[in-house]
């Protein structure tokens, strides 16, 4: 009897620790009101992409979709646009009006540090009763975005980051708040100093614009309406066409995706695999093949199990000698599937190129997405090389 009630206890505590997991997609507070803002009051800015990775299971995409509000509320109190539009969903720029187009992703991360024999009494005897439970370590939050003329030549890169320390002595495998609200400080800081960077970037992205007459096709206002009134399900985005790269096809190495979400482990492979056929037939790139890559790997000891970090994916670019390094991860939110990934410069350490695609489907239907996810990669790639 005692044994089943310690059970039911222990089992208990696992239920609460799983649900108290913090949040990693904190919406900052407003924007600081500027005193200086920069003229762009010629000019159009679409967001286009705006990806976030490194997910945890209590995030979701509307905390996606507040935190896109929000960064747009940042540009504004800086920059003076004649008009901030969001067009991640599809929506495509007129270039017949004079604009830029901006491609954000952001990486949040938390390291994690505890005394593990002060919470021994917490599982046991006192079964989750113990306070005196000690974590700390920081909060980090990585920003990097990417600013193209209309015609899709590169301005600039605005790369910062933040961390944030936090610290709980009480109670740590129930609380949040605290790593939370480092979270929330990291953001703040760099959407601030991103919007910060491109109004002192002003002269050289005016310089940059092309109002060239060349018309794009709109986004038919039925197909906007049916996306609306049948959910994401059933709504197939416009085809993406590849313009020819007239570069150099890069040299690189796709690692396997990490897996966010329950479920998810059985696709690790084969999405990964699809992605670098997918990326193979773009023409834009040369790819190290798996096997290749495991030989390699194998024959410097280097395990990937635990490669997670920007420095040890980076590392692994410089042991297979490529020149950029993509990675990426699948997570769920609520019945929606989302796909991520980056393009890394293996020399540099800059993320030239991000995408994200979100699918409500089975599972066994993602690898449909992973062609759409690769020329979006492409797109980025070629935007910033030509």
């Amino acid at each position: 009897m005692v044994r089943n009630v310690v059970r039911g206890f222990g089992l208990a505590i696992l239920v609460i620790i799983v649900s108290c997991t913090a949040r990693h997609v904190i919406v900052p507070d407003d924007p600081d009101i500027s005193a200086v803002t920069a003229d762009f009051s010629g000019l159009d800015l679409y967001v286009t992409v705006f990806s976030v990775q490194n997910l945890s299971k209590k995030d979701s995409l509307a905390d996606i979709e507040y935190l896109k509000k929000k960064f747009i509320e940042y540009i504004k109190s800086q920059n003076d646009f004649r008009k901030v539009y969001d067009a991640t969903s599809g929506f495509q720029p007129d270039r017949s009006r004079p604009h830029i187009t901006i491609e954000v992703q952001i990486t949040p991360d938390l390291t994690k540090e505890r005394t593990y024999i002060l919470d021994l009494p917490f599982f046991y005897p006192m079964c989750g009763y113990w306070p005196l439970t000690p974590l700390w370590g920081a909060a980090k939050v990585r920003l990097s975005a990417n600013i193209f003329t209309s015609d899709g030549n590169a301005i600039k890169l605005l790369s910062t980051q933040f961390s944030k320390d936090y610290k709980i002595i009480f109670y740590s495998w129930y609380r949040t708040r605290p790593i939370e609200e480092a979270f929330k400080v990291c953001y703040k800081e760099v959407f601030s100093d991103a919007v910060k960077k491109m109004r002192e970037e002003n002269a050289a992205i005016l310089s940059s614009t092309d109002t060239g007459s060349v018309k794009v096709r709109m986004i038919p206002r039925e197909i906007v309406q049916e996306k609306t009134e049948i959910g994401v399900s059933q709504y197939q985005p416009p085809s993406i066409t590849l313009p020819p790269f007239s570069g150099e096809p890069a040299f690189i190495a796709v690692i396997d995706f990490r897996a966010k979400a329950k479920g998810a482990e059985d696709l690790i492979a084969s999405i990964s695999d699809a992605l670098r056929e997918a990326l193979f037939r773009t023409a834009y790139f040369k790819i190290v093949e798996r096997a290749a890559m495991d030989a390699i790997l194998k024959e410097q000891q280097f395990s990937l199990l635990d490669c997670t970090s920007d420095e040890c994916i980076i590392q692994v670019g410089r042991l297979l000698s490529v020149d950029h390094i993509v990675s990426g991860g699948i997570s769920q939110i609520g019945k929606a599937w989302y796909l991520s990934a980056s393009i890394v410069n293996v020399e540099s350490g800059l993320i030239e190129a991000t995408a994200s695609e979100t699918r409500v489907c089975p599972k066994e239907d993602l690898l449909m997405a992973v062609e759409t996810l690769a020329k979006k990669l492409a797109l980025g790639y070629r935007k910033i090389k030509e």
